[in-house]
């Protein structure tokens, strides 16, 4: 078994991830490649593509939802949002279906299958060649009042029989419209063997994600310990372990060349990303992208990747920035970075060099100090009993996310 440090692998995954000093993706469409999905909310699925994509613009990851379609939002591994791309579809969904999504939505819901079986016909005949429609509209439409249209609206995305097609609202909206699967898409969901389907999915992670353990796979997947194994046996010999200071990892057969030849430094440089970034959110185990002492200022209880923020007295409100691919606390303002960000600072030394790499990154995107408003009272300091010893800002996410929007251009 080969042995490979942690800051080569880290190393390794940032460049295939277009987070590195190497050349990345250059559309969106290889964005979301590199990453096995962008998660799918917004403005996280924006700020993705612009931490990874140059010159990248709202208009660019709208013109592939909205007018090539050649990417759809679904929910698909653990539940959660992504936008994957349409020709994976079929495989995606048979490789993340769960048998008993039905049983749980109509219990969470209060209503019998034929219950459910009714209200989804109705919103079927009723979206019918119509343009797309909110959960609200869809009420008026079939006229049912009832409060669990939006489980029956969510169980037929995950069945492939609604298509989350367009947003109302800006860029950073999260209400959707919904329309048939097959107007959308352009024709119905088909079926894939979900055998050959799980491998095709363990093969797209490892490819955005390896060297990862079986159990990072199992988690980033939403699978049984069973179904990993039988995924990770489908691809036999393509599959190659490697150890990774002291742990095995798996890795792709065909990457162990670069994986070995890749350099520490092919991941150095400072790039912000948002909340639940693919970057953070593709491992169970996140000792290779955090410290053990910073994991708290990281991720929530639940493991999920949220603002970052540092201790210390002379740290306060500060986000975090990483050295190597790892993000922790202090390094750099958070009232410049912004609410729900996170630095990650990959190689090199801490300190000034590492404060200047952050500085160059926010001007090459436009950021600035957001302005407080008239009259408003600075934001209070959570308490120190929290768990993250953590300050957040309300100046909040948009002053960066605007910023990126519009910025021409991001350096190297």
């Amino acid at each position: 078994m080969e042995a490979i440090d942690g800051e080569r692998a880290r190393a390794f995954v940032l460049a295939k991830q277009g987070l590195g000093a190497v050349p990345g993706p250059s559309t969106v469409l290889e964005v979301v490649e590199a990453t096995g999905g962008v998660y799918g909310t917004a403005p996280t699925c924006y700020l993705a593509c612009a931490a990874r994509l140059d010159g990248f613009r709202v208009a660019d990851l709208d013109h592939e939802l909205y007018t090539r379609r050649s990417l759809v939002r679904l929910r698909c591994m653990r539940g959660s949002a992504y936008i994957e791309p349409a020709d994976d579809l079929p495989a995606i969904f048979a490789a993340t279906r769960d048998e008993r999504d039905l049983a749980r939505v109509v219990k969470a819901a209060g209503i019998g299958e034929a219950e459910y079986g009714r209200l989804a016909a109705a919103i079927e005949a009723a979206l019918r060649g119509r343009e797309p429609a909110t959960v609200a509209e869809i009420r008026e439409l079939i006229g049912d009042p009832t409060k669990a249209l939006s489980h029956v609206v969510g169980l037929m995305g995950r069945q492939g029989r609604l298509a989350r097609a367009t947003v109302r609202g800006g860029w950073k909206s999260d209400v959707y419209a919904y329309a048939l699967w097959e107007e959308w898409v352009g024709e119905p969901l088909s079926e894939a063997e979900p055998v050959d389907a799980r491998a095709q999915l363990a093969r797209r992670y490892l490819a955005a994600y390896g060297p990862a353990s079986a159990e990072d796979l199992r988690w980033w997947a939403g699978w049984r310990a069973g179904e990993t194994r039988a995924a990770l046996a489908a691809l036999d010999d393509e599959v190659a372990t490697v150890d990774v200071d002291g742990s095995p990892a798996l890795v792709l057969a065909s990457e162990t060349e670069a994986l070995a030849a890749t350099e520490p430094d092919a991941g150095r440089g400072t790039r912000l990303l948002p909340v639940w970034d693919s970057y953070y959110m593709g491992y169970r185990d996140r000792s290779r992208q955090v410290r053990a002492q910073d994991y708290a200022s990281v991720y929530d209880k639940a493991g999920n990747g949220t603002s970052v923020g540092g201790g210390g007295r002379r740290g306060r409100g500060r986000l975090g920035a990483g050295r190597g691919g790892r993000r922790r606390g202090g390094g750099a303002r958070g009232a410049l970075l912004g609410r729900g960000s996170g630095v990650v600072e990959r190689g090199g030394g801490g300190g000034r060099a590492h404060r200047d790499d952050a500085r160059r990154e926010r001007r090459a995107r436009g950021a600035r100090r957001a302005p407080r408003p008239a009259g408003r009272r600075r934001p209070q300091r959570l308490p120190r009993s929290d768990p993250a010893g953590a300050y957040f800002f309300l100046t909040a996410i948009e002053t960066l996310a605007m910023a990126v929007a519009t910025a021409p251009s991001r350096t190297r």
